[in-house]
């Protein structure tokens, strides 16, 4: 029950930062590796944060579960980031095209 409550957790943290980058820099494409000029405070203490509990959780996981399950569940709990930053980056680019 930890384990699960645990990727709950860091995936909502890690979805939340990703959130907040993208609303205070609506202009500027989020880049896949590192952060945009504009940083909100504590972004970098939620990505750090998201992600332990992510490891913690999918590694107390590993012990109680099948093994083929656990990449699946890491997988899935990242897949909300990369949809976000994409669409935001895709919102971006459409916009200095129009302009």
């Amino acid at each position: 029950m930890f384990g699960l409550l645990a990727v709950l957790c860091g995936g909502t943290l890690v979805i939340h930062q990703i959130l907040r980058l993208a609303r205070a820099n609506p202009d500027e494409r989020l880049p896949w590796f590192g952060y945009p000029s504009t940083t909100p405070p504590w972004v970098a203490v939620l990505t750090a944060l998201g992600a332990a509990l992510l490891v913690l959780g999918v590694s107390s996981l590993a012990s109680a579960t099948d093994s083929l399950m656990i990449p699946a569940l890491f997988i899935v709990m990242l897949c909300p980031v990369l949809l976000i930053s994409r669409r935001h980056n895709r919102q971006v680019r459409n916009r200095r095209f129009a302009a």
